[in-house]
């Protein structure tokens, strides 16, 4: 297996967003008076041009998946937002719901999707950013032939049930980085092991994951109940902290760690946390617990988990713009 010098730094502090042209409103309640009520209106708009952003507004309404074939930033308004332990999330819980899949074709190199609640997610491209979402499913390099090389999946949650593939045998997801996600589903480039690898850096895994992956590195992550089965000599470990001996031993590794002295709010697995923490923020390190400072970056200490590292899981997926969290409105207006 290659050796790969994890110097990550830069990739960590790149800008998130591109210089933007023009943004453009999306909202599908009726009688809102916005530039689009589809996304599949908005990304195949003329007048949308490559660099635009589109501003998926908070609706009780799912917004239909589409195929995006032009680089955009898309911006949502997070998830979780109606948890009470998340504060300060939206006045507005509504969510924006993307139901059935979006996919990026090719052409859309560069693009970025953030804050959003999506069901699968199909990347045909590189360099695409997924950030910040709440994602049942990944299809990495889905389309025959297509390329999804040095992609960034960070600071997402993955719930229970979902699954993390690169499985087309003629596609190419090479150096994907997934750094700082909250994965609670399986991970498998099993179809297309030799076109596929990925850096898995600051990650918590959680509900029993299932891997079937080689040429991976994994750093700093957190693991429940990890299964690589034959593939565990495929891939390297390095400041892992584990609650069995699932991963290799060495390399700072820690195995048979339990993972209540871990988290807030480990709950014995449970897909739910108890009452007084939220489904994300169950997941934050607790005090004394053995992540903090075990992991690495570059010669530097940091804490090991998705909220370690430069750059740490948001709770709720809050996007990097502004938002009303609270609003007060008189009885009268003239």
């Amino acid at each position: 297996m290659r050796k790969i010098l994890l110097a990550l730094t830069s990739i960590f502090v790149l800008s998130t967003f591109a210089q933007a042209q023009k943004s453009w409103r999306l909202n599908n309640i009726p009688g809102l008076n916005a530039d689009f009520s589809t996304l599949s209106d908005a990304v195949n708009s003329e007048n949308v041009l490559p660099g635009d952003t589109i501003y998926i507004e908070s609706s009780p309404n799912n917004y239909s998946g589409t195929i995006i074939k032009k680089r955009l930033i898309i911006l949502g308004t997070g998830y979780f937002l109606s948890d009470v332990h998340n504060s300060k999330t939206q006045w507005n819980k509504a969510e924006a719901t993307i139901s059935g899949n979006l996919t990026f074709d090719p052409g859309t190199m560069g693009s970025v999707l953030s804050g959003v609640v999506a069901s699968t997610i199909f990347i045909n491209d590189s360099a695409i950013v997924i950030e910040r979402s709440h994602i049942s499913g990944l299809r990495l390099a889905y389309k025959a032939n297509s390329f999804a090389n040095n992609c960034v999946i960070r600071q997402n949650f993955f719930p229970y049930g979902g699954s993390i593939t690169s499985q087309t045998a003629t596609g190419i997801a090479k150096d994907v980085l997934f750094h700082n996600n909250i994965i609670g589903t399986s991970v498998s480039f099993a179809g297309n092991l030799d076109n596929s690898s990925a850096y898995f850096i600051n990650n918590n895994f959680t509900y029993h994951n299932s891997f079937a992956v080689a040429n991976c590195i994994f750093q700093n992550n957190i693991f429940f109940s990890p299964s690589f089965s034959t593939y565990l000599g495929s891939n390297a470990f390095h400041n892992n902290i584990a609650n069995n001996t699932g991963i290799q031993s060495g390399n700072n590794n820690q195995l048979s760690v339990n993972l209540t002295n871990v988290y807030e709010n480990f709950n014995n697995g449970s897909l739910s946390p108890t009452s007084g923490f939220s489904h994300d923020g169950r997941f934050v390190i607790k005090a004394g617990s053995p992540a903090i400072g075990a992991g690495q970056l570059n010669g530097t200490g940091i804490d090991c988990g998705a909220f370690g590292g430069p750059a740490p899981y948001v709770l709720s997926g809050m996007p990097p713009i502004p938002s009303i969290y609270k609003l007060t409105v008189p009885t009268q207006v003239n």
